[in-house]
């Protein structure tokens, strides 16, 4: 079974990136963003090639931030 994972670095990137992006999507009377009963907001995109995985976290608006460690293949 093949595992996917993150470095601590790309995963504050994220988080940054979410905080961030969160606040373009939540209305001044909302404490949190909602995106429907099941969630669903972002959608981690681990894609496997011949010289590493490529990792995308994609927004439900259609933004998408690559952390993808590049210079590590």
């Amino acid at each position: 079974m093949k595992m996917f994972s993150v470095d601590d670095a790309s995963l504050e990137k994220v988080k940054d990136w979410i905080a961030s992006h969160d606040k373009t999507h939540i209305r001044a009377e909302q404490r949190v963003r909602y995106a429907g009963a099941i969630g669903g907001e972002y959608t981690w995109c681990f894609t496997p090639t011949s010289l590493g995985d490529v990792c995308k976290v994609k927004c439900s608006c259609g933004e998408t931030l690559d952390v993808t460690d590049y210079e590590n293949w």
